[in-house]
């Protein structure tokens, strides 16, 4: 995991090549919602539902030409929620508010 949070803090909107790291594990921080959105395939959906998986969607689905200041607010939450620096529905807050900023179709429900 700490390879896809590194992969998030240096994004350009540029191709990355995706790091593996093997032997170590980190526990998933789960969010207390899941957030149903829309993937790049039309009517594909995905489901959100820890700040790892916000960090795989933000770095393989969020559609470039909608990145901006809530983007670059929700990567940096994400990255700080990782760290253990703010806490995971603050990054969850902050991801949702990148998508209603984007336009991007999600809805939450929760557990």
């Amino acid at each position: 995991m700490a390879g896809l949070f590194h992969l998030l803090r240096n994004l350009t909107g540029r191709p990355y090549f995706r790091c593996v790291t093997g032997g170590f594990s980190m526990a998933q921080q789960w969010w207390s919602e899941d957030v149903t959105i829309e993937s790049r395939i039309v009517g594909r959906y995905v489901t959100i539902n820890s700040t790892e998986r916000a960090a795989e969607y933000m770095l393989d689905e969020w559609p470039a030409e909608q990145r901006g200041e809530a983007f670059d607010a929700a990567k940096q939450a994400l990255i700080d929620a990782h760290e253990g620096t703010v806490s995971v529905d603050y990054a969850l807050r902050a991801f949702v508010a990148a998508a209603e900023g984007a336009e991007i179709f999600f809805y939450k429900s929760p557990r």
